[in-house]
Order: structure tokens, then sequence, then C-alpha cells
């Protein structure tokens, strides 16, 4: 189960089938048949800071954060992963920068985000062309073609 959560008025209701897509298709790749359930919440800037401040230590707004929890649901066979924050207008701004629309600039953010909480990550350039790798894969299932990564130094 995906739940998508806009807390932003300014965004386009129609981008949760896109983001819940996304979200789908990364856990696809796993290649594991488990059932899994996470949270995307579409923010705010603010919402966003208060968030990498509280629990990153980081005084900045920014685009994509997760928080891993990795339990089963009780009663169930559901393994909850975790939450995804997705900042709405930072998303407006990289799609606008990038030249693409800003339904695809909040699927490469979920896709990022959902391999967060798979365990995936990008301190190094080895796991960073791996991650990389994955989101172009999923993104490319989606129809989705993307020449710059939001993160892209």
């Amino acid at each position: 189960m995906i739940e998508v959560q806009v807390l932003v008025s300014e965004c386009d209701r129609k981008v949760i089938s896109h983001i819940k897509k996304a979200a789908t298709a990364t856990l696809e790749i796993t290649g594991e048949h488990k059932t899994y359930a996470l949270t995307i919440s579409i923010g705010s800037d603010e919402f966003l800071h208060e968030l990498n401040k509280t629990y990153r230590d980081t005084d900045r707004p920014t685009d994509v954060l997760s928080f891993s929890e990795d339990y089963v649901i009780p009663g169930t066979s559901t393994i909850y992963l975790g939450d995804i924050a997705i900042s709405y207008p930072t998303a407006v701004a990289q799609a606008a920068e990038a030249g693409h629309a800003v339904a695809n600039e909040l699927s490469l953010l979920t896709v990022h985000g959902v391999l967060h909480l798979l365990g995936f990550d990008h301190q190094d350039d080895d796991q960073k062309q791996e991650m990389w790798a994955l989101q172009h894969q999923v993104l490319d299932g989606l129809g989705i073609k993307m020449a710059h990564f939001s993160g892209d130094e």
C-alpha cells in the first residue's frame, strides 16, 4: 500500500497517480515478492527544511528525504518501509531548470526516495553509479526519459 499525502494546495492532485506508479515500479526492481507499504508526503520547502533540520541537523530545505522504518505491520505480512517527504516548490524549480514536466521530477524524487528506503545510497561514486542506473531503469520503464537528474554535479 502506497499512501500519498498532498500537504500543499498548489500541487495538482493528478500527480498522485504518477507518484504511486513510480513508487510501485521502484519496489518491483527488488525482485522479491514481498508486500510493502510506505507513505509519501508532498509538502512545502518550510516542511522539508524543518524535517532536514530536526532529523539531519542540516539547516536548509531539500528536495527529498527518506525515513526508514522497515518493520512488519502486525497481523500482516506487509513490510512498512518508511516515509518519504518531497518538497513541491523545489520539485517545480528543479523541473523548470532541467526542462521537463513537474510530474517527471516528482517521479524521479519518488524513485530516489524509495531506493533509499530499500537501502541504496550515493555516498561514494560506486554507490551513486548503481543508484543512478536503477533510477534510469525505473524511469525508462515508466516511459520517462531524463538526461539530467536532480543532484547531479
